[in-house]
């Protein structure tokens, strides 16, 4: 990506591309457009022991003096914050929301967002299991971790939530489920911004992740659903009780300072996306979303 280039992202409430506001835009430009930041972030700032100090200096009281600057230079709505009297920066940024905040449809047969994000959405068209987001390569065997799961998503539809530090950083379900149990699949933590992806690393396949498998029934099948970890993540923390019946729109968990991504795989067959999140996404454009919104729709019901 040209250094002059912004990240736009399609607004659906506003039929309109918006330019994105980046949290420290020089430094990740800095470190993925520079061969001297791109060794840099190889070799010692995508390791975890960068994140996990980044995160405890996030917890810390004196960390607060930044969330009245952040949420200024962010335009961060707290209109919606269960509470603002925040004891630091993490704080503020895993924040819950107030009860009816994120309504979800009682359409079953709608297919929601877990999370607020920009959503790039793509059918994986068998055979193919290997393609490109942005510049960045991505392997479906790599992600999954587990090529028997590779083999039951192949051809099905693959949606990638990008969270920003503007966002509201809790996941949600994305759908009525009984859920598995979080596996974690060791790896780095490269920054998820589209400036990091066009540098052409490896990044969503290879960051530290989540993988929970979620039974959803006979319309929506096994939804695979992952948390992907990012550069200055403190962590990625499940809330949730596995094995437990949890409803669609339930608070799965959170993540700690710094950008992320959640990606949702659907078996073949079993979603139809909105015609303007798939027109946009081919394009390799991202829509803005939030937990509850309609995505698509699922297909009949299999007999």
């Amino acid at each position: 990506m040209a250094a002059d280039r912004p990240i736009m992202v399609y607004n659906r409430a506003t039929g309109a591309l918006e330019r994105e506001i980046v949290l420290g835009e020089r430094f990740v430009r800095l470190l993925y457009e520079s061969r001297l930041g791109r060794l840099a972030a190889r070799t010692v700032l995508s390791r975890r022991w960068f994140s996990r100090l980044c995160g405890r200096l996030q917890d810390s009281p004196r960390s607060a003096r930044r969330i009245a600057s952040t949420v200024a230079a962010l335009r961060v709505d707290l209109g919606d914050a269960a509470r603002t009297d925040f004891a630091s920066f993490n704080d503020f940024f895993t924040r819950a929301l107030r009860p009816g905040a994120r309504p979800v449809p009682d359409d079953p047969g709608v297919v929601i967002s877990p999370c607020d994000a920009r959503l790039l959405a793509m059918p994986v068209i068998a055979p193919a299991t290997r393609f490109m987001v942005k510049a960045a390569p991505l392997d479906l065997a790599a992600l999954l971790g587990d090529g028997a799961l590779c083999a039951l998503y192949t051809g099905g539809t693959l949606c990638i939530y990008r969270l920003c530090p503007a966002d509201y950083h809790r996941f949600h379900f994305p759908e009525a489920c009984v859920p598995g149990t979080a596996a974690t699949i060791a790896g780095r933590l490269h920054s998820v911004n589209p400036i990091a992806l066009t540098a052409g690393l490896r990044i969503l396949d290879a960051n530290l992740r989540h993988r929970t498998m979620l039974a959803a029934g006979a319309r929506a099948g096994t939804i695979c659903m992952l948390e992907i970890g990012a550069m200055c993540v403190g962590s990625i923390v499940q809330t949730y009780a596995p094995g437990a019946p949890a409803a669609r729109g339930a608070e799965k968990g959170m993540f700690r300072f710094g950008g992320s991504t959640v990606i949702v795989l659907y078996e073949p067959g079993r979603v139809n996306l909105d015609a303007d999140i798939a027109e946009r996404s081919a394009a390799g454009i991202e829509t803005l979303v939030r937990v509850g919104m309609r995505i698509g729709a699922y297909a009949p019901t299999r007999t």
